[in-house]
């Protein structure tokens, strides 16, 4: 797929579509499903100019990526600084479906003394070193994601910088939400792109 501007491609996105036929007699069934490069991309958002909002963890899961035999498990995020647990997820999710399902904008909670807190992109950010964020299910690592955190700034894929080369490949540090209904009007995101780890 590719979007155009005039005669020039801005950006283009690479997919495959799969037919996956059922092997139960007694339910015979055909789906399609898609692949593609969300299969190892994530992000982080937050509200652009804001490093104390709360930060938000986006990301792409399909049953496929479970182990043999494990169904409907609980599925929690689990963000580690320096390989240290600093947040996890509120609430875990369920996935379904053998396509792609985006869990958009979940929260992350960071446990402190009193009481707990969301995650704030400042605590990502206050000291450099590796952040891992692991994918679980049922208390299994399932994937992970891995950035760098340097001079104070979180690291973003070189595809996110307005002079990637070649242009088709670029992909977008901000979006404007269009789901945000905390403010009067639309709020600008900033997203820090990161990759799946080996």
């Amino acid at each position: 797929m590719a979007v155009r501007l005039g005669n020039e491609t801005i950006t283009t996105l690479p997919f495959s579509l799969k037919q996956e036929v059922s092997s139960d007699p007694f339910n015979p069934s055909k789906k399609f499903v898609r692949d593609g490069s969300w299969r190892d991309l994530a992000f982080f958002s937050v509200i652009t100019d804001d490093a104390s909002a709360m930060l938000h963890f986006n990301f792409w899961l399909s049953t496929r990526e479970l182990p043999p035999g494990l169904n409907r498990p609980k599925v929690t995020l689990h963000l580690l600084a320096n390989g240290k647990e600093i947040a996890a997820s509120r609430a875990p999710v369920v996935p379904d479906t053998l396509d792609w399902y985006f869990y958009e904008r979940k929260e992350l909670i960071v446990e402190t003394t009193p009481k707990q807190r969301w995650l704030a992109l400042s605590d990502l950010t206050k000291q450099d070193g590796e952040i891992v964020m692991i994918v679980k299910a049922n208390g299994q690592p399932i994937k992970s994601y891995k950035a760098r955190v340097v001079g104070g700034r979180l690291q973003t894929l070189e595809r996110n910088r307005l002079d990637t080369e070649p242009r088709s490949a670029f992909i977008s540090p901000r979006y404007v939400d269009l789901t945000d209904r905390s403010r009067s009007d639309f709020t600008m995101r900033d997203m820090f792109w990161i990759k799946k780890s080996p």
